[in-house]
């Protein structure tokens, strides 16, 4: 169950010699030496996940959250490989299976990495599975409970999954497919699409319907704050491209595209990449887009100058000369530039995930290959020769383009190899993220990586009142307040309310619902209004089979009326009248408590009860969030 090898993974089937690249610099270039990221998991196979290809995601309180391409169920449509998982890991590196895919309808072979929403529901896509076999969306709640929201049917609507989901404020999911589409089935160009609440998929664009147009997107969307979608697809575009000396690519090298809000698609740029081109080709990774629009994102093929490995083949075949890729960036405008080609080398070879930024601009990012870890591919054309490729690294571009390597993926005792998919930092600095293979088991592990970037801007949210008490059909206020932390934060943070609790629950608003804090606290008022006081009132006692349990006096007063009504008795056939005054009394009085003044129908009033506020301050455009929580009791 070994994932594919960066040189399977490019179809590359023969030998690999590496060439005479020119070198980088890398950590040990007049600085510190590249680390080895530590794990924190390792993941074990079945039942247990295996192959993470995924970014991870990570929740307010540092819990981390992904999903495993394999592993889990076996057997049936799973086989023996699993059908992939949906995984916890806390900080302290305990992993907790929340969702295992039965490989039906539910689902299989999850991919890309998940969204989290302010509830704590995950939200993600499956490459395989569904009604058509053709890849889902799907959800799982708190609880480990999934829910099928769409199934891909091959036709129109697209087919096979694999980029990552992004999620608006109303709660429709936006994504790409990498097939489907106006050819349909395993074929195709791929779409764009929306998904709304009640699961009704709208496709956006058909990609390939057009020429020029990109084909075959593998990698999520981004948006702005118009509205406007950003993406790659992997194929496609300027059909003049050459990803070889002596073959030319047939579909294309790729696209950057930007998609409006009404579904009308633009190529901002098509790669020319390949061994004579002048930039990449075949980008995989999710785009990143800065404050001033600029894109940034990594090929994971091409870049100009010397090839960084050269496969050897049997005459008359010529030998294949490989390119391991850039970083880009495309502006506004459409104008691309090469920030950094990689060699092969040290400094790392064919990214394939998204890119993350610091507040100085500086990027950071992983390559699946590269590095001097002794990941070795072995081929069969000439002799079986094993080569290493390297098993990957961790690499930082700063703003003059200048590349550093801050860690190197090695074969050790529980080391993770080969990773595939983008970094996620904390504000610490601290950076995690998955590799496809190694580990204890060589099913892929999380690792980190302590302190690489400076401490990121980040913000808390806080109740002044952490608890209320407010009376039935009465409104109650708390002050919300939204601090930034580590430096000023310049991005917008959405704030949401959500009541738990016992039936009927509170309402909860917040004015405003957007704040910037930038460099000083701002606040939002939480107005929370209970319901009416006979909302909560107990079904009155002649209808309600347990009356005896709301009036546990009364089983006492009848009883002292029935030794009363005796006792009359007994004295008058003794004749025994002042007994019988007084006990006539005692009897007034007994039947007075009894009725307590009242009918024997009542409805009483409402029992206290308890309710948790939870106000979510969500930051879309670094993913940042925080919750506050406020206890109200209704007395």
């Amino acid at each position: 169950m070994r994932p594919l090898g960066p040189c399977t993974l490019l179809l590359i089937c023969s030998v690999i010699f590496p060439a005479n690249a020119h070198a980088q610099c890398t950590r040990s270039c007049g600085q510190n030496p590249p680390e080895t990221p530590v794990t924190l998991y390792s993941f074990a196979g079945p039942p247990d996940g295996a192959v993470p290809l995924g970014v991870l995601v990570r929740d307010s309180s540092g819990n981390f959250y992904g999903s495993t391409s394999q592993g889990g169920v076996t057997g049936g449509a799973c086989g023996s490989n699993g059908c992939g998982v949906i995984f916890k890991m806390k900080q302290n590196g305990a992993e907790t299976v929340l969702y295992s895919f039965l490989g039906g309808t539910d689902g299989a072979t999850p991919s890309a990495g998940l969204v989290l929403d302010g509830s704590g529901n995950l939200y993600g896509t499956t490459s395989k599975g569904g009604t058509s076999n053709l890849g889902t969306i799907f959800k799982v709640d708190t609880a480990g409970h999934e829910t099928v929201l769409y199934s891909f049917t091959g036709g129109p609507d697209g087919s096979m999954p694999v980029g990552d989901l992004i999620r608006d404020q109303l709660g429709n999911l936006y994504g790409t497919t990498s097939a489907g589409g106006t050819a349909g089935g395993t074929t195709g160009g791929g779409v764009a699409f929306k998904l709304d609440t009640s699961g009704v998929e709208t496709v956006l664009h058909n990609f390939g319907s057009t020429t020029g147009d990109g084909i075959g997107p593998i990698a999520g969307l981004v948006q702005d704050s118009s509205g406007n979608f950003y993406g790659t697809t992997f194929e496609g575009g300027a059909l003049d491209c050459m990803t070889e000396d002596h073959l030319r690519h047939p579909t294309g090298c790729g696209t950057v595209f930007t998609l409006n809000s009404t579904g009308t698609e633009s190529v901002l740029y098509s790669f020319k990449g390949g061994n004579d081109g002048p930039d990449g080709a075949l980008p995989a990774g999710t785009l990143l887009r800065d404050s001033s629009g600029n894109l940034f994102g990594t090929t994971s093929w091409g870049g100009p100058g010397a090839p960084c490995y050269i496969i050897g083949n049997i005459p008359p075949m010529l030998p294949l000369r490989i390119h391991c890729g850039t970083v880009f960036k495309v502006d506004s405008s459409g104008t691309e530039s090469l920030l950094h080609k990689f060699t092969g080398g040290l400094d790392g070879a064919i990214p394939r995930g998204k890119l993350i930024q610091d507040t100085a601009g500086n990027l950071y990012g992983t390559t699946s290959a590269g590095g001097n870890g002794r990941c070795t591919e072995t081929g069969t054309s000439v002799g079986g020769i094993s080569v290493d490729l390297g098993c990957g690294t961790i690499f930082k571009i700063d703003s003059s383009g200048t590349e550093s390597v801050l860690a190197i993926f090695k074969i050790a005792a529980a080391g993770g190899t080969i990773p595939q998919a983008g970094l996620v930092a904390d504000s610490s600095g601290n950076l995690f993220g998955t590799t496809s293979s190694g580990g204890v088991s060589n099913f892929g592990t999380v690792y980190t990586v302590a302190s690489a970037l400076p401490p990121s801007p980040d913000f808390s949210v806080t109740a002044m009142s952490p608890t209320l008490t407010i009376d039935a059909n009465k409104q109650g206020t708390d002050t919300i307040t939204i601090a930034p932390q580590n430096g000023s934060f310049a991005a917008v943070i959405q704030l949401s309310c959500t009541v738990s609790g016992p039936a009927p629950t509170p309402t909860c608003v917040l004015n405003p619902t957007s704040v910037t804090p930038g460099s000083a606290s701002v606040s939002s008022t939480l107005t929370i209004t209970t319901p009416p006081a006979a909302a909560w009132s107990l079904p009155e006692m002649d209808k309600n089979p347990n009356w005896r349990a709301h009036r546990p006096g009364l089983q006492w007063r009848v009883f002292i009326l029935a030794v009363t009504i005796l006792i009359l008795i007994v004295s008058t056939i003794r004749g025994q009248k002042r007994q019988l005054k007084y006990v006539s009394g005692f009897a007034a009085l007994a039947i007075l408590a009894g009725c307590g003044g009242g009918s024997g129908t009542t409805t009483p009033p409402h029992m206290p009860a308890s309710y948790t506020v939870s106000v979510i301050g969500n930051a879309p455009n670094t993913t940042q969030s925080h919750t506050a929580q406020v206890i109200v009791t209704v007395p």
